[in-house]
């Protein structure tokens, strides 16, 4: 009896993971693109992290997408700065500065303005004054390093190379600047991530280092699979606000 119940209890444990395998393997089908090994191994544990499991909702999708709700944007961006606690003047403001900021660089590309109103929501709650323990800065969350890269793919950026910390701190500080250099790093992830949303979100959240754990471990940390899946929601929020409309 002392023998058999260890026993029983591993088989359950081995049961339990077959099953979540099978389950994981049906799921990531329709999430994976063309993609690099690494990028498939980042879907991978996306899905295998207990908040993705636990919204089957979202796995139902056929694609991961920035929403249906092309020009629907503003009265997602709108909603949530309202939910933020910004009155109605201060959060036309703040869109018409993410719409000032963003607009060069998207052109007519609404869905990529709904995916990056929805980054704004979970990077800063659209506090354009918010600076993060690690640095980052503004309404996208922009650190000293991104904005540097971010200058690099987008030439047309004020030159970050060389000037103060504090000089760049001021730039990124004022909203439509940073909306510019955020716009612009994740346009780049997503030219690196062939479109792949998912992973482009993960560069965004984790950068290259979090690419290097994939490679080693293929994991990613909980902090990132959490970003990634709390963006994904505001899309999907976004999608449900079209279809109510």
């Amino acid at each position: 009896m002392t023998i058999a119940f260890p026993l029983l209890f591993l088989s359950l444990i081995l049961l339990s993971l077959t099953l979540l395998k099978k389950l994981i393997k049906s799921t990531s089908t329709a999430f994976k693109r063309s993609l690099p090994s690494s990028g498939e191994k980042i879907i991978t544990a996306l899905l295998a992290s207990t908040a993705w499991l636990g919204s089957p909702h979202l796995l139902a999708s056929d694609e991961i997408s920035p929403a249906v709700a092309a020009g629907r944007w503003r009265d997602c961006g709108l909603a949530w700065a309202k939910e933020a606690g910004l009155r109605e003047s201060q959060a036309l403001d703040i869109i018409g500065k993410i719409e000032s900021g963003a607009g060069p660089l998207v052109g007519d590309d609404l869905q990529l303005m709904t995916l990056i109103v929805s980054v704004i929501a979970v990077e800063s709650n659209f506090n354009a004054r918010v600076e993060s323990l690690a640095g980052a800065i503004g309404l996208m969350q922009v650190t000293f390093i991104g904005a540097e890269e971010a200058r690099n793919y987008c030439p047309a950026l004020r030159p970050t190379l060389g000037e103060s910390s504090l000089a760049l701190k001021y730039i990124l500080l004022d909203p439509e600047e940073n909306v510019k250099y955020g716009t612009c790093l994740l346009q780049f992830y997503l030219r690196q991530a062939q479109g792949n949303i998912l992973m482009a979100l993960t560069l965004y959240n984790g950068g290259y280092r979090q690419l290097t754990r994939l490679q080693k471990t293929g994991t990613v940390t909980t902090q990132t699979r959490n970003y990634v899946f709390r963006v994904h929601s505001k899309l999907r929020q976004c999608q449900l606000l079209e279809g109510n409309n």
